[in-house]
């Protein structure tokens, strides 16, 4: 009968190892992420400044581009469906310029309204307060001080952030802006068509029309097709000056992205069929701004889970050993 109680002794020991284990690989998202909190208030924090330089008085417009679940799934807002924008699921620098890029064009060429506009403080500060969870967007910032030109890109907030697996509902955000290059007589500007549709080519449209402005204003409308080899450019004063493009849905089969790569533009057209679901898709949410780089989560309590589990194997096989032993005797 001891020995029977001395095995049950080694099985409940062996059962506490597979759950440590369990836990430190994070396989239960809910141990890792906390729920949001969709009853909270957040805000984003952003400061202009470079080198002692600060900007005060400077315009800031804030944009709501997703409502956030209880899970971190997003879901755009009826205002922003129409960008065809994937948010769960971007994980690199790349993907999301480029559903910045994507936002900025849209927001200019349907001419879509900012939800709050507010300017920078003497100390170059703007604070968006009493905001839903949600992704944010506040646009990007061109202006000068000294002669100097500076640009301030486009900011995606997270509301809420994570910082160690936790649910950050105060955002700050340091952002760096760009000097201006020297001028110089001309700039060619360059846009190009990249089709993301194998084995759907014949679906593609026989031409697209692309919106072209400068400072947010319509400066040309372009038609791309096969003939031009879905390529366009033009020349421009190199005055410091702003230029978006915008390219009209024609098919319900694609969606438009915008990538921009210094003076060229790449107008990303995807099939429908190989985009995520944002209803299935687990996002990837960026850590709060001003948390350290590297591993967003926090292991110390799964650490600690182990090392409990290996002072109650101990424990339980100097108990089990005794009995044993007590039997034998």
């Amino acid at each position: 009968m001891k020995k029977k109680i001395f095995f049950l002794f080694m099985i409940l020991c062996l059962c506490f190892v597979p759950f440590s284990s369990y836990a430190a690989d994070g396989n239960d998202e809910s141990i890792v992420n906390e729920p949001v909190d969709l009853n909270a208030k957040c805000s984003i924090s952003l400061e202009f400044t470079h080198r002692g330089v600060v900007f005060e008085n400077e315009p800031v417009e804030l944009y709501k581009i997703a409502n956030i679940s209880k899970n971190y799934i997003f879901t755009l807002t009826d205002e922003f469906e129409g960008t065809g924008v994937t948010l769960n699921g971007a994980i690199t620098k790349g993907e999301w310029n480029v559903i910045r890029s994507t936002i900025d064009s849209y927001i200019v060429s349907e001419n879509i309204l900012p939800m709050k506009v507010d300017f920078t403080d003497e100390n170059g500060k703007i604070v968006f307060d009493n905001l839903e969870p949600g992704m944010y967007f506040t646009s990007s910032l061109r202006t000068a001080r000294n002669n100097i030109g500076y640009r301030f890109d486009s900011v995606l907030s997270s509301l809420p952030s994570l910082k160690n697996g936790l649910p950050v509902y105060e955002v700050e955000v340091n952002t760096k802006p760009e000097r201006d290059k020297p001028p110089t007589e001309k700039v060619r500007y360059r846009v190009s068509k990249l089709w993301k549709d194998e084995k759907f080519e014949k679906l593609r449209p026989e031409n697209i029309e692309v919106k072209i402005f400068k400072n947010k204003e319509l400066q040309e409308t372009v038609v791309l097709n096969a003939e031009n080899n879905w390529f366009y450019s033009w020349e421009a004063e190199d005055d410091g000056s702003e230029w978006m493009i915008s390219e009209k849905i024609v098919s319900n089969k694609y969606i438009a992205l915008v990538e921009k790569r210094d003076t060229t533009f790449v107008l990303i057209n995807q099939y429908k069929d190989d985009t995520s679901s944002d209803e299935i898709t687990k996002p990837e949410v960026p850590d709060s701004t001003d948390s350290d780089t590297g591993d967003s989560f926090d292991f110390s309590f799964y650490i600690a889970l182990m090392s409990l589990s290996g002072v109650a194997l101990v424990v339980f096989s100097i108990i089990g050993n005794k009995i044993y032993n007590k039997d034998n005797n």
